[in-house]
């Protein structure tokens, strides 16, 4: 979930749409402006994800949650502690 500017919903929702990576973007009413669900093979890619949609200048906060089939703590070390800190885990 992304915080965002006020005003810059739409610009922002039309930056992430076409990001490599972006299943799915909706945009959603409260503390968070818009909700994407993301897909990557690894967390490696997953990471270049979040960190192509954190460097738009608009959106101020992510909230993620990783929801995975597969867990393996192998994987998650890729992952930097600046990111691991703000991932909520789900694995299915």
């Amino acid at each position: 979930m992304l915080k965002v500017l006020h005003g810059h919903e739409v610009k922002v929702y039309n930056n992430i749409k076409n990001l490599d990576g972006v299943k799915e973007e909706y945009s959603i009413v409260g503390e968070y402006s818009i909700f994407a669900v993301v897909q990557a093979e690894n967390m490696f890619l997953l990471y270049r994800i979040i960190k192509s949609i954190k460097e738009i200048p608009e959106v101020t906060s992510i909230w993620h949650i990783l929801v995975s089939k597969d867990c393996h703590s192998s994987d998650t070390e890729i992952v930097s502690p600046e990111i691991n800190k703000y991932i909520s885990r789900i694995c299915i």
